[in-house]
């Protein structure tokens, strides 16, 4: 793959710099709408996901405890949004569960698990057609990769996937203060703060060559979050969250970034949030956690 170019070189007024960390950093600013698609495209004319990123191949613990959490839901069903080379759902391929993987990444095919890759397809999710629905809808850090300009579009389809009483569960950066799981990295830009949890924000951290940090495009507070998908009619269920916080105590002290999960259903989601709290549980206990 070819190495991605200097864009800021290329878009040197679209940049400004901060200090972040007590170290300066180029910042994204995104003065309007064609500044983020045109962002976007750049991710993906270049092929920016092409890469292992953060998001390892392996089956490692975390992956392990995703696929817990994910059987503990009760699922007989999971479509995973991002599923990369799919190692969870390799796992829950094993366990019965009826899998399908949506990702973007050529890299991803290539490699991918062979007891699921079959159960895998290329593209936006948004111009895939798929005539099942789902228990489970699994997005561990992957809505910070679309355009917050399309974000509504990409929620409204998960619902129409999602079983009545199925679960959203998902992880992803978020920055501020939240009832449930507090504090896992305070705003830095004085434009986040400045916005709050009004709105997205705007002006994106870089790397050296201007391509904003692990190719995030959705930088925002939790309630923030949270609203967005209150709009589409889910509910964090803070009972399960809760749950998870307490059983994946030593867990999260190891990978703080873990901490700001949601698990999200229908206002008029019909089970039991202390049974299900309960099978999640169990589900992670199988897994002799620290």
């Amino acid at each position: 793959m070819a190495p991605l170019p200097n864009l800021i070189d290329m878009m040197e007024d679209s940049y400004q710099t901060e200090v972040v960390y007590g170290s300066p950093r180029p910042v994204y600013v995104a003065r309007s709408d064609a500044d983020i698609e045109r962002m976007v495209s750049l991710l993906d004319q270049h092929r920016y996901y092409d890469s292992l990123g953060v998001w390892t191949p392996f089956i490692d613990l975390d992956k392990e405890i995703t696929a817990a959490i994910i059987c503990g839901l009760g699922a007989r069903s999971c479509l995973e949004l991002g599923c990369f080379t799919g190692p969870v759902l390799s796992l829950l391929s094993e366990q019965g569960v009826k899998v399908l993987g949506i990702d973007v990444s050529h890299l991803a095919f290539c490699f991918a698990y062979p007891n699921i890759r079959s159960s895998m397809r290329f593209g936006d999710i948004l111009q895939i057609k798929i005539e099942q629905r789902f228990d489970s809808v699994l997005c561990m850090d992957v809505m910070e990769h679309l355009s917050p300009l399309e974000l509504d579009s990409y929620i409204r389809k998960l619902s129409e996937l999602l079983e009545e009483d199925g679960y959203i569960y998902l992880n992803a950066p978020m920055w501020g203060e939240d009832a449930t799981f507090g504090i896992v990295e305070e705003p830095y830009l004085e434009e986040w703060h400045r916005v709050g949890d009004a709105d997205f924000w705007r002006h994106w951290p870089c790397d050296d060559l201007g391509w904003p940090i692990h190719g995030h495009l959705v930088w925002a507070a939790p309630s923030w979050w949270s609203q967005k998908f209150a709009a589409h009619g889910f509910v964090r269920d803070q009972v399960i969250e809760y749950s998870l916080h307490e059983g994946l105590k030593t867990f999260l002290e190891n990978a703080p970034g873990r901490r700001s999960l949601f698990v999200l259903r229908r206002r008029d989601n019909r089970r039991s949030p202390t049974d299900v709290a309960s099978q999640v549980c169990a589900a992670l206990a199988e897994l002799r956690l620290p």
